[in-house]
């Protein structure tokens, strides 16, 4: 935004204050315990209230005066009634979708029964928002599927911006034949992939050893713990916790193969393309990912790695069992021009265009 000639930022989110705006204030992070308290709430305002509204609430009205633009980070805040206050009214919005949020995103009976009424309203409540913005609206996405799902809903064109970073000067680092390292990174969840890897490391020989970098809760790390110990692979295993994604790429590139698996229970995970992706690709490491056609393209088009016809534990073992370490460094090699195409450099073209087209509409109508 600095770049763009912004001269005073603030914002409103999780986390703490960073050096690079000039004023935050804080939604908290609450606890698992008020988290699953939120989730029994029935109405859709009052937990939307819950969660955030009370939090956004708080912020004083004059803090929120003469701004030019308004981004918002996903559909959460945009429910936010302060929005049709007259100052923030006629405020440009950028809205940057990063979910699908068009189809269902449950992957049980549990998450149907907690969010799917909730998710609902929120998509609707979204499409009531986007229609409501006189002062013009742009919108990006992460896929190209997923961008066209918004633009059909919402009538508007969708731009693509990856979740890519900031290109770096780091190296592949060279791969041992007798120690191949692989690794998983980012949350500790379900539909990961992270069950899977785990019993490929059974099919895989005493050369392959896994580490699991993961923001996680201790219920599901016991779950791996439990599962690695079933199958006699803990040994080979490190459970690590998650770092500061500033810190990732140097910490990733000391391994050979990433693994970056996302499942179809969802329409949502099958067109995915995750951070995790791009990171790991910018930290020179060769890729293995699942069937899914946009993470597909993203491996083949850059032969950084493979992607595999499916799931499977014995798919992922049978792939990379087959792999010599020369194939691995090669994979590591093609990253360096893989990542100079995949970074930053075209969100922040994207994003440029849309600040200039809001803001000529913003001059338009005054």
């Amino acid at each position: 935004m600095r770049e763009l000639g912004a001269t005073h930022i603030t914002t409103v989110g999780y986390g703490p204050e960073s050096e690079t705006v000039d004023a935050h204030f804080v939604v908290p992070v609450r606890s698992y315990l008020q988290r699953y308290a939120g989730y029994l709430i029935r109405g859709s305002q009052r937990r939307f209230r819950y969660f955030f509204g009370r939090y956004l609430d708080q912020v004083p009205p004059g803090d929120l005066d003469n701004f030019d633009l308004i981004v918002v980070n996903e559909i959460e805040y945009v429910h936010w009634a302060g929005f049709s206050r007259e100052n923030l009214a006629s405020v440009p919005v950028y809205l940057d979708l990063h979910e699908d949020h068009v189809y269902h995103a449950d992957r049980g009976l549990l998450e149907r029964f907690a969010f799917r009424k909730y998710w609902a309203w929120q998509l609707q409540e979204t499409v009531s928002f986007v229609r409501s913005r006189v002062a013009g609206i742009s919108i990006t996405s992460v896929e190209e599927v997923i961008a066209e799902s918004y633009s059909q809903l919402f009538s508007m064109s969708v731009d693509v911006i990856y979740n890519a970073p900031d290109r770096n000067d780091l190296r592949p680092t060279p791969v041992q034949a007798d120690a191949i390292r692989l690794v998983h990174h980012g949350m500790g969840t379900k539909g990961k992939g992270i069950e899977e890897t785990i019993c490929a490391l059974n099919f895989l020989d005493s050369r392959y050893s896994l580490d699991l970098i993961l923001f996680a809760t201790p219920q599901f790390k016991l779950k791996i713990e439990l599962l690695s110990r079933i199958l006699g692979v803990r040994n080979r295993i490190n459970i690590l916790r998650g770092v500061p994604l500033s810190d990732l790429p140097l910490v990733l590139n000391r391994y050979d193969v990433a693994i970056v698996l996302l499942s179809d229970v969802t329409p949502g995970h099958w067109n995915s393309l995750p951070n995790k992706l791009f990171e790991s690709i910018h930290s020179k490491l060769a890729i293995v990912t699942g069937p899914n056609p946009s993470m597909r393209r993203i491996v083949e088009q850059g032969r950084v790695g493979v992607a595999l016809p499916s799931w499977s534990p014995k798919a992922l073992s049978a792939v990379l069992s087959s792999w010599t370490a020369s194939d691995i460094w090669k994979f590591k090699e093609n990253t360096t021009s893989a990542s100079a195409v995949l970074s930053s450099d075209q969100s922040k073209v994207v994003f440029a265009r849309i600040v200039r087209k809001l803001e000529a509409e913003a001059r338009e109508g005054k």
